[in-house]
């Protein structure tokens, strides 16, 4: 089994909190999801042409906005690239320091995703 298909079978999230903040309510926590989804998808975007054009201040901001929602949904493999995708984003870090941190996250974002928008469909 090659990597790729072993990391696809990992759930990458774990819905607790959300599941306590929709309080039994499964719409709700379906509508939450679906917004999350939204936002994480422009995130990664938004994250993936910036780190393409080189332009780090947008990277970072691009984390920073994510961060929170990767935190609720426990997808605990993309939080700490992200977390160091802000942080290396900033002028006194270099280079390879965002390279690694972004060859990271951006294997496992995709299959986040698709987990994600699975769960909801």
């Amino acid at each position: 089994m090659n990597n790729f298909v072993k990391l696809y079978m990992d759930t990458l999230y774990d819905l607790a909190d959300l599941e306590a903040l929709a309080m039994g309510d499964n719409d709700f926590m379906k509508e939450l999801l679906a917004a999350n989804v939204e936002s994480i998808e422009a995130g990664i975007e938004a994250i993936a042409k910036s780190y393409t054009e080189g332009d780090l201040d947008t990277m970072g901001k691009e984390a920073h906005k994510i961060k929170p929602l990767l935190a609720m949904l426990k997808a605990d493999k993309l939080h700490k690239p992200i977390v160091d995708i802000e942080l290396y984003s900033r002028k006194e870090y270099s280079p390879e320091q965002v390279q690694r941190a972004y060859a990271e996250f951006e294997p496992l974002a995709p299959v986040l995703l698709q987990q994600l928008k699975e769960l909801i469909a």
